[in-house]
């Protein structure tokens, strides 16, 4: 004490760090149109990650629930307007198959290639769905 050691290493003049990034959130909003932050976005996109899966397995409080669906909080980190993922990907194959005559997208062209790529080894593991399949072939994915 005779040092004025500062015993207590949180700042009291600021708010308490969740309502700190719950502010963040209301700014990220302002500017971006959604709560969808992504999470390299830290600590921002790490909290709002740990938000949807403290409410999923039912740990976040009902106050928390309700601050962040005042705020218009997507629950879901998806856009639901959007197709899923692998839809998107078909599309960008058959759209890559028109401008290239193949299905043979080098890994390189990420996300694209890498989907590929995937695709051909569950394919030949028995692990692509016949409907995976079937959509494929009817590409003519080789």
């Amino acid at each position: 004490d005779d040092l004025g050691f500062e015993w207590s290493s949180w700042d009291d003049s600021l708010p308490p760090w969740n309502e700190r990034l719950l502010e963040e959130l209301k700014k990220y909003k302002v500017k971006h149109g959604n709560c969808r932050v992504p999470a390299r976005l830290r600590p921002l996109g790490r909290w709002v990650h740990t938000r949807r899966s403290l409410r999923k397995k039912g740990k976040l409080s009902e106050d928390w629930v309700q601050k962040l669906d005042d705020l218009g909080f997507e629950w879901s980190s998806w856009d639901d307007s959007l197709p899923p993922w692998n839809e998107r990907l078909l599309e960008e194959l058959k759209k890559y198959k028109v401008k290239h005559g193949n299905c043979r997208v080098p890994a390189r062209l990420r996300p694209l290639g890498r989907w590929v790529h995937t695709r051909r080894s569950l394919r030949k593991k028995g692990k692509l769905s016949e409907d995976w399949v079937q959509k494929l072939d009817d590409l003519g994915f080789e």
